[in-house]
């Protein structure tokens, strides 16, 4: 998981490496499958791949699917199908909207202390223009996964959007 928080090529790769040894271990662990399928929509998200975005996004999502057959409450799996479809979305696609942070809602549910779902739902908030929402699921997101430079930036984001200015400033310079 630190490797895959890092969100460098090479931390991802490592957490791939990592998740494919759990898999080849056990086939019928969930976990594994829900990390590469996290691992694989951050290589897409980053263009750390040498396959196309699509791919990847196809790997993502066969991977949490794979991981929700074996346990259907692994809130890492709805927390990667909840991101795609936020990445994947076209404007103002309001069903898909509704299905992403539905997804998103559920992962939380399932595992409150997974800061990429809080990040991700964070995001998807902002994006529909629930700031004071989104900078809440942000500050949760980045109290439970302090090395995450994209939650610290965005929630210094969301901070200025709120007028926390003092806030946005200790943010910004964090995440530098």
């Amino acid at each position: 998981m630190l490797f895959r928080s890092l969100r460098t090529r090479d931390g991802i790769q490592k957490s791939v490496d990592y998740f494919s040894r759990m898999v080849v271990n056990d086939s019928r662990d969930a976990r594994g499958y829900a990390g590469l399928a996290s691992a694989a929509a951050m290589i897409a998200e980053y263009g750390y791949g040498g396959t196309p975005v699509k791919v990847e996004v196809g790997r993502a999502r066969a991977y949490a699917r794979r991981a929700l057959a074996i346990d259907p409450n692994n809130g890492e799996a709805y927390a990667v199908l909840g991101e795609l479809a936020t990445e994947t979305k076209m404007k103002n696609a309001a069903p898909q909207v509704a299905a992403a942070l539905a997804d998103l809602r559920r992962a939380i549910a399932l595992d409150p202390g997974n800061g990429s779902a809080h990040e991700w739902y964070g995001m998807t908030l902002l994006d529909q223009g629930r700031v004071g929402e989104a900078y809440s699921e942000l500050r949760t997101a980045a109290e439970l996964d302090p090395l995450s430079v994209p939650t610290t930036a965005w929630l210094g984001t969301t901070a200025y959007l709120e007028r926390h200015y003092r806030d946005a400033i200790v943010y910004a310079r964090e995440t530098l």
